[in-house]
């Protein structure tokens, strides 16, 4: 089967956005060579809290982060559904807007993938997509048998290109210590400190708004 183009798909809450998300996304679209990657913001997250920032400003924050990043790009189709953001519906609505031409790959820590046997519908996911797993050092590992054959099965990084969902890739990264909750605390607290761990546009924007204050 030929593949017409590879997009990646990068979730999460971005509350808020941080250098350590870029990252990642910035290392998928090089080490997988994809077209592009979207960073798709959840609505409401299935197995964590209600967000601090709503909807709105959280995109606003990503649009400012992607400024100027060549291939990467936000997405907003889980803002649009009320019900809980599952991962496979929301693979099931780009895998009907793209077709079966194009290659999809969704990007997840490690520590995610551990847990993705209580994901909604988590067996269907590789019917639609590539799972790619960005791995750190002492990153957490499945218990769950399947994923762990998964894993002892990873393929090479070849597949993205010559099929359009199916595989498992493990890439290895160096540890980003940068969370996203620890974020919101400083900035609760009044250390200003941490806005260097995000770009300048997003920082400015935050202390503008008076942002996780």
């Amino acid at each position: 089967m030929t593949v017409s183009r590879v997009i990646g798909l990068l979730g999460g809450t971005f509350d808020p956005v941080h250098n350590g998300h870029l990252t990642i996304a910035s290392n998928a679209l090089t080490l997988l060579n994809l077209d592009e990657v979207r960073l798709v913001p959840c609505h409401r997250p299935p197995h964590r809290n209600t967000p601090a920032l709503g909807s709105s400003q959280r995109v606003n924050l990503l649009q400012l982060a992607v400024k100027g990043c060549d291939g990467l790009s936000v997405d907003t189709r889980e803002l649009t559904r009320e019900q809980a953001s599952y991962t496979v519906t929301t693979l099931e609505s780009v895998r009907n807007e793209v077709g079966d031409q194009v290659s999809v790959v969704f990007i997840m820590g490690a520590d995610a993938f551990a847990q993705l046997d209580t994901w909604h519908e988590w067996q269907r996911l590789r019917d639609l997509a590539h799972i790619i797993v960005m791995a750190r050092p002492n990153s957490a590992r499945p218990s769950h048998g399947e994923l762990q054959r998964w894993l002892e099965q990873a393929d090479e990084v070849g597949i993205v290109h010559r099929q359009r969902a199916g595989g498992v890739i493990m890439l290895q990264q160096g540890l980003v210590d940068i969370s996203a909750t620890n974020i919101r605390e400083k900035l609760f607290q009044g250390e200003v400190d941490v806005l260097t761990k995000m770009p300048n546009a997003v920082a400015d924007y935050i202390v503008a708004h008076q942002l996780y204050q």
